[in-house]
């Protein structure tokens, strides 16, 4: 099945023309209430924000900077959508945004009841000895033998299938008896990831500009949740 999505992938410095002006970098940063970290990683965020923007107004979404405001009861602090959207074609998309330490990524889904993640990093980024139990599942990969690449690919692959899991986390959470953890998703290698014994979507990993990018998608069935 292809279900259609939206990504788009930019250099980090991509909005720099807007950010390092302190007056617009003030106000976006008041805007979308972005409190508590460094300018430097503000500045990140803030640029996967202009990003989703532009890619929402590309497929026809009708929004305003406001509408990307975030929500304090998310700790992912993933966009919304507010009410006043309209969308086209006839239809509400779920969001997902990343960034590395030199490049940004967007995603939207295109299709109703699609549920989508993405995550960006370095090729070179090294996982640091002793975190595996954080994040690696026995049954990822069917590979007793995991190197710093492998290792990165499962890392990006889980964090991309939590942001598209994670609005259903109450419900997921329910079905399969255990809280969201990134340890617990299993990696068979064939293009699926698993959570609690149960295929939930599907990963579409790929290599470009010295990133790796991993977009996850969840169709939601009406017996999911039963």
């Amino acid at each position: 099945m292809n279900l259609k999505v939206a990504i788009s992938v930019k250099p980090l410095n991509f909005y720099d023309s807007i950010l390092q002006d302190p007056d617009k970098f003030t106000k976006l940063k008041n805007l979308w209430h972005l409190i508590g970290e460094s300018d430097k990683r503000l500045a990140s965020t803030m640029s996967a924000r202009l990003l989703l923007s532009d890619l929402l107004e590309k497929n026809g979404f009708i929004i305003s900077l406001e509408d990307l405001a975030l929500r304090p009861e998310n700790a992912y602090q993933l966009p919304k959508i507010n009410t006043q959207v309209k969308p086209a074609p006839g239809h509400r998309p779920h969001l997902s945004i990343s960034h590395s330490k030199s490049a940004i990524a967007a995603c939207i889904s295109l299709e109703k009841n699609l549920y989508v993640g993405i995550d960006i990093e370095d090729e070179n980024r090294l996982i640091p000895e002793g975190t595996e139990k954080y994040f690696i599942h026995e049954n990822d990969f069917q590979s007793g033998v995991i190197n710093n690449e492998d290792k990165l690919k499962i890392w990006t692959s889980k964090e991309a299938a939590f942001k598209a899991i994670y609005v259903l986390s109450k419900q997921v959470e329910s079905k399969v008896q255990q809280p969201l953890s990134l340890n617990q998703f299993q990696l068979p290698g064939d293009g699926t990831f698993i959570y609690g014994e149960k295929i939930w979507g599907t990963l579409n990993i790929f290599n470009e500009c010295s990133q790796i990018i991993v977009v996850a998608k969840v169709i939601l069935q009406n017996n999911d949740m039963n």
